[in-house]
């Protein structure tokens, strides 16, 4: 699998309080481990890999 992440793969969910389009603050949770991630593809829409980045 291979790809890139652009501003426009980040999308809001309010309860995250993260604006769709904003690379800053999901960065900034990247680096305090406080990230998650869920990778869709058309193989696994619902999530091909998912977990805590740390």
């Amino acid at each position: 699998m291979t790809g890139t992440i652009t501003a426009a793969n980040v999308v809001g969910v309010a309860t995250q309080a993260i604006p769709a389009g904003d690379l800053s603050d999901p960065l900034e949770a990247i680096r305090t481990g406080n990230a998650y991630v869920n990778v869709h593809s058309t193989v696994s829409p619902g999530g091909e890999l998912r977990g805590q980045i740390k």
